[in-house]
Parts: C-alpha cells; sequence; structure tokens
C-alpha cells in the first residue's frame, strides 16, 4: 500500500513538473530574450535557489521575462545593472522570505551602482505584483540612506511601470528613488502605512495613473530629510504628478500628508555653533551631518570636522557623518512642479505640506540661514473629495503657485512665518477656475501678519449654500467674487 501511493506521489509531481516545463515552452519569449524559467527560477523553489536564479537571469542587463503563473520566494537583494528591462506575466507574485537562517532581503530590487556611488540607466520594471510579507529594510541600512523595498540611487532613464503592493510595512517606503535624472512611475497600487513613492535629490519625472491607500504620505519630495533615510542633498525638480488617487481608509485613519514637500538649509561651520541631532553643515567644502539620538539634546562644535568620509566624534565631543562631498549646496527644495487630477478621498487635515522640519528627529532649518524660495507649483484639477482642513500648507518661502479649475469644498491655503530669522518675499496665489463648494463662511487664503501674500481670484464657480469668503493678512489683487479682507496679529496653525 506504502508503494502504491508512493508512485502515485512521484507520477504527481513528475506531471506537474512537466506542466509547469510545457507552460513555460508554450510562453517561450522571443528569441533575444532570457526566460527566466530557464535559470531554474521557479514556483516552489525554495527561496535561496530563486535568488541566486534570478540574479543570474539579470547579471549584465538584457530583457528578462518570468512568465509562468505561481508565486516566487526572495530572499536578498536583486541587483539590477544597466540597460534592463524586467517583465512579469499575469499570475506572477513575487514575495520577500527569510532564508534558512532566517535572513531575508532588505531590498527587494536595488541598482548595482548604488553601494559604490556608480550610476546606473535605461532600467524598466514592468508589471511587478510583490508583497513584502511583512519583512522591513533592516534598521542599519545597507546602503546608507535607501529605504525602500525597491531603491534605486544615482539612475537615469527609470521606468516602474504597473506595480501592485498592498501590504506596505510601517517603517519601509515601498519605492525610494534618490539621485536621479528621468524617472517614470505609472499604472501603481499601493497600500500600506509607510510612503508609497519618496523622492529626494532628482529631476524629471512623471508620476501618473496611480492608486494610494497609505497611513503615511503616499507622496515625499524630501529634499532634505531625517539623518537614516537620506544619502545626498540636491533639489528636486520638473516633475508632473498626474491621475492620482488618495483614497479613505477608515479602519486605520491616517498621518502625514498625501504630498509632503520638504526643504532645508544651513551655513558654513564657525567654532562655537550649537547643534543638535540631524543638523547639516558645509565645512572644508563637504556636507556634514551630526549623529546622535533623537532627545534634543544641544551640541557645541569647536572642532571642524574636515576629514574626507566616515564617521568621527571630534574632541569636542560632536559625531558627525561625512555626507557629501559633490555638487555642494547650502540649501534644498522643490520647484517646476505641476500636480493634476488629483482625487482626495481621504480625510486629513492637510492635502499638501510645503516645510521645514523641525523636531528631536530633524531641524531641516538651520537659524539664520539662507532659505531655499519653493517655486513655481501648479495644482490643476484637484478634486476635494473629503473634509481637508487646509490644501495647501506653506511654512517655507515659495514664489508663486496657482491653483487652476479645482475644487475648495471648505478648504483654505495658508501660508505662515515660522520665525527662525527666515525672510519671506512675497508669495503670489492666482486662482483660475475654482469651484468654491463649502457652504458658510470659509477661508480662502490666510497668511502670518509678518509674511506678504498677494492673490488674483478670476473665473470663479460659487455651489456652496448661503456661501461667504475671507482673506487674512493678504493683499487682493484682483477677484471675482466678493472677499470679507480681515487682519489679525497672530494665526493659529
Amino acid at each position: 500500500m506504502k508503494q502504491t501511493i508512493l508512485r502515485y506521489t512521484l507520477v504527481a509531481v513528475a506531471i506537474f513538473s512537466l506542466a509547469i516545463t510545457v507552460s513555460a515552452r508554450k510562453v517561450q519569449p522571443a528569441p533575444g530574450i532570457k526566460n527566466a524559467f530557464d535559470y531554474g527560477f521557479r514556483p516552489g523553489n525554495s527561496a535561496e535557489a530563486n535568488t541566486r536564479a534570478l540574479q543570474a537571469a539579470l547579471d549584465g542587463g538584457g530583457n528578462v521575462q518570468v512568465i509562468v503563473p505561481g508565486t516566487y520566494d526572495l530572499c536578498r537583494t536583486i541587483l539590477l545593472d544597466s540597460d534592463t528591462r524586467l517583465d512579469f506575466g499575469a499570475g506572477v507574485y513575487l514575495r520577500k522570505a527569510v532564508d534558512k537562517d532566517g535572513n531575508n532581503a532588505s531590498y527587494v530590487f536595488m541598482n548595482r551602482g548604488a553601494s559604490d556611488g556608480t550610476w546606473n540607466e535605461n532600467i524598466v520594471i514592468h508589471d511587478l505584483n510583490l508583497s513584502c510579507n511583512g519583512l522591513e529594510v533592516k534598521t542599519q541600512h545597507p546602503v546608507f540612506g535607501m529605504n525602500g523595498h525597491l531603491a534605486f540611487l544615482h539612475v537615469r532613464n527609470l521606468e516602474i511601470d504597473g506595480f501592485t503592493m498592498m501590504d506596505g510595512t510601517s517603517r519601509t517606503y515601498v519605492i525610494h528613488v534618490v539621485g536621479f535624472e528621468g524617472v517614470r512611475i505609472s499604472r501603481v497600487h499601493i497600500e500600506g502605512m509607510k510612503d508609497a513613492i519618496h523622492f529626494s535629490n532628482g529631476r524629471k519625472f512623471v508620476i501618473r495613473d496611480c492608486i494610494f491607500k497609505t497611513y503615511d504620505d503616499p507622496l515625499a519630495f524630501n529634499a532634505h530629510d531625517y539623518l537614516d533615510y537620506l544619502p545626498e542633498y540636491g533639489w528636486i525638480e520638473d516633475g508632473v504628478v498626474e491621475n492620482c488617487y488618495d483614497l479613505a481608509d477608515p479602519e486605520n485613519g491616517t498621518t502625514g500628508f498625501f504630498c509632503r514637500i520638504l526643504a532645508g538649509a544651513w551655513r558654513d561651520w564657525e567654532s562655537g555653533m550649537e547643534f543638535q541631532r540631524g543638523d547639516t553643515v558645509v565645512s572644508d567644502g563637504r556636507i556634514y551631518r551630526v549623529l546622535g539620538p533623537a532627545d534634543k539634546k544641544i551640541y557645541t562644535s569647536t572642532v571642524q570636522p574636515t576629514f574626507a568620509q566616515g564617521e568621527q566624534t571630534l574632541p569636542d565631543g560632536v559625531t558627525w557623518k561625512m555626507l557629501q562631498d559633490h555638487g555642494i549646496v547650502y540649501g534644498v527644495g522643490c520647484r517646476n512642479i505641476h500636480f493634476k487630477d488629483i482625487f482626495l478621498q481621504k480625510p486629513r487635515k492637510i492635502a499638501f505640506q510645503i516645510h521645514f522640519d523641525k523636531d528631536q528627529y530633524s531641524r531641516s532649518y538651520y537659524p539664520d540661514s539662507a532659505p531655499p524660495v519653493q517655486e513655481n507649483m501648479v495644482f490643476e484639477n484637484i478634486f476635494i473629495q473629503a473634509p481637508i482642513q487646509q490644501l495647501v500648507k506653506a511654512k517655507t518661502p515659495i514664489n508663486n503657485f496657482k491653483l487652476i479649475n479645482s475644487m475648495l469644498n471648505g478648504s483654505e491655503i495658508f501660508l505662515y512665518d515660522m520665525g527662525e530669522g527666515l525672510h519671506y518675499d512675497t508669495t503670489h496665489v492666482l486662482m483660475m477656475g475654482t469651484t468654491f463648494a463649502g457652504d458658510g463662511h470659509n477661508n480662502i487664503v490666510r497668511a502670518s501678519p509678518t509674511r506678504p501674500v498677494d492673490v488674483k481670484i478670476i473665473g470663479s464657480v460659487i455651489e456652496g449654500k448661503d456661501f461667504s469668503a475671507a482673506v487674512r493678512n493678504v493683499k487682493v489683487l484682483e477677484s471675482d467674487i466678493k472677499l470679507e479682507e480681515t487682519t489679525s496679529e497672530h494665526e493659529p496653525l
């Protein structure tokens, strides 16, 4: 009886293996395209075997396809070379897993040059379905500052088209891209607890046709960032965000914003300067940041950091990390970004936050530094479909922004002065083709009394019941709706 059962079992396994092989052969890629199946990347294999197989298929670049349906476990980071295209077929799912020793991949995919500072280019990932399976990036990031399940540092012409993750974890960003030129992310559906798409230092990007349901920020454009989440500084510029949805999540609620736009500024080192964890300084032609616990402790620096790499604790007791010896800047922010066709369905206090950090984890504006000016923000076809107190809240200087063909459903635009020695030039606000749908009395634009702001309102539509509107501490240049203009010596946040 046991022998009969064994024979049937062996026959069944053989038939199953033959079916997978036949299935793979039926959908063989065209000549010149590598089939990952032929390298041993197969459903049901161990995570170790599949990791080795997929890496072997991808080494050296080229077009690699995964076309046999099933779930594939991975336990190490897969490195992508330049000129790589990775296509996944219908019914293919990747899953982060642990190896026999309990170790797991920090990053699922990363460009090969991320660890040594070299650049990669022309990388495409198409139709990836990924489960992080509850596994985070390691607390001590293998590549300093990189914190994404998909992590790219120093990359040109990156495309992620068709991507789904429904179980994002609480500490790890889903897609993290830093030091980039030319990024296109489209047809994405991300749900989870942390940032969905997190950018720093880059230009020329498109984020299009995305669905988000995240506890933290769906989008973070952090030119400055927390100490452990930023490998280098630079401006984020020349981008389009289009046709994106911020879904409600009554079960988990939310923190953060639909889009966080985070700037920073610092100065040259001088003896006697006082620093806290994460503060930044330029010294001897390099950028350094202060290391230490997040305890609000203040350090007085009397010994200049001049070392060329790594971390050092100097005789005055201040511990520094040399962050950057190229592209030296004294301030970073965002400019020339166009948000279009955005559907805000999650209740939030603030949808778009343009700010500096100031807490025990990070102080992104060092007092009396020359502040960066955010430039040319355009908000077009913004649909507020949930209670949102402030559509835009700006703490940093910004030269102008435009609200075009959008709906203000009781939300306001608020620009305020954070103090700290900041100087603000005039911010110009244009509201064109706005539908005012808020019932009763509404603040439309509000500013700190020390911050100059002017506004033009044209082409308006009023739908709110018993609608009336006011601006505070704002100079009205033109308006086609009746406005109550008021002033106040203090504006609550």
